[in-house]
């Protein structure tokens, strides 16, 4: 996804320890010329009402991926 944006020359992702999860996935992009780093980090962060979880409260991802098809 990062790599399919106009602004992104190149792009990586990698973890980093987590305390509480045990790791994180981080990114780091290299933007084309003089791109706007804000306007990528709003094309990358979706806002929505609530994360759906399943009843041990484990975030259900396959229900994120389907809302963003839709």
């Amino acid at each position: 996804m990062l790599r399919e944006h106009p602004a992104v020359a190149e792009a990586a992702a990698f973890s980093i320890p987590d305390a509480k999860y045990g790791e994180e996935v981080w990114a780091a992009v290299v933007l084309k010329g003089d791109s706007d780093a804000e306007r990528l980090q709003a094309f990358l962060i979706r806002i929505v009402s609530v994360i759906p979880k399943n009843e041990t409260g484990k975030v259900e991802r396959r229900d994120l991926t389907a809302a963003r098809k839709s």
